[in-house]
Order: structure tokens, then sequence, then C-alpha cells
């Protein structure tokens, strides 16, 4: 005991996502130096942690009055009881190379619909149905059976 099964390697664990928010978090002068600090540091104090977690995940919305609800068991603590969160935006707020959507066939296909394509798709909805189209997905491979945009409710 005490092995882990996987670990990563010093540069991809230097680059994750988890590593520049806890040096984000230790910038605001809170002692999370690792991982586990951090760990420790979210669960004495989630009403500081949700709202710097909102902001780094690049959220885009209103977080309401209150990070979190505390109920006696905490299994009933809600998170952002009064947010509201516009998901679109969010989603579109980095038209990058990251995947907004993901289909799998049952056939084990998989197919991945990226941010940057997930924001032309949308940002040519409006354009089509002023040009009199009821198709809402102007991209041919979205056509395809599980396809993602498909998935999302398009109907080409």
């Amino acid at each position: 005991m005490g092995r882990f099964l996987w670990q990563a390697e010093p540069e991809r664990a230097a680059a994750a996502s988890i590593t520049r928010f806890t040096r984000e978090v230790a910038a605001t002068g809170r002692e999370v130096a690792a991982y586990p600090d951090l760990h420790r540091w979210s669960v004495e104090y989630p009403e500081e942690f949700w709202p710097l977690a909102w902001d780094f995940c690049g959220l885009v919305g209103t977080q309401g009055g209150t990070a979190v609800e505390r109920a006696e068991d905490p299994l009933g603590w809600r998170f952002f009881p009064g947010a509201k969160l516009n998901v679109v935006e969010t989603l579109l707020n980095h038209a990058d190379d990251r995947a907004a959507l993901v289909a799998v066939s049952k056939a084990g296909d998989r197919t991945v619909l990226t941010r940057a394509e997930l924001k032309a798709v949308i940002l040519d909805v409006p354009e089509m149905r002023a040009r009199g189209s009821t198709r809402s997905s102007p991209n041919p491979s979205a056509r395809r059976p599980g396809h993602p945009a498909r998935a999302a409710g398009s109907t080409g």
C-alpha cells in the first residue's frame, strides 16, 4: 500500500490545470504549496475556495450571494444556490481546440467538436435563419449520426 497506480511525469503535472489553480490560490496569500494543501484548504474554507474555483474555471454568470449553503449533513450542502450560470457563454468564452462536445456511437466511434467549431456553428445559425434556412447545423459533418452537433440539438 502507499504506491500510486499512475503518476504524471513532472512536466505534465507542472502544466496541469490543478497545478495552475494551486499556484493562483497560493498567490492570494493562502498557504497552499501543493495539491494536498489545496484539498485541505478547500475542505476547511469552502466559502473562500469555491468563488476562486468559479473564477479560475472562467464561468460566465453571477455567483449569487452565497458560495456554500451548509446543511447538517455535508452531502446536503448546496453550492452557489443563487447562481445564474450562462452555459453557452461559458462554453464559447474560449474558442480553442479543447473539446466542447463529445459523441460516442453505438459502434464506439468517437467524434469531438471543439470549442472553436461549436462557436462557428452557433454563430452561423442566426445568419442561416435570416436566409430562411430551417436547418440548425451548417456544418456538413454535423449532419452525420452521432456527431456532437446532432446531440446538441441540430436538425441537420
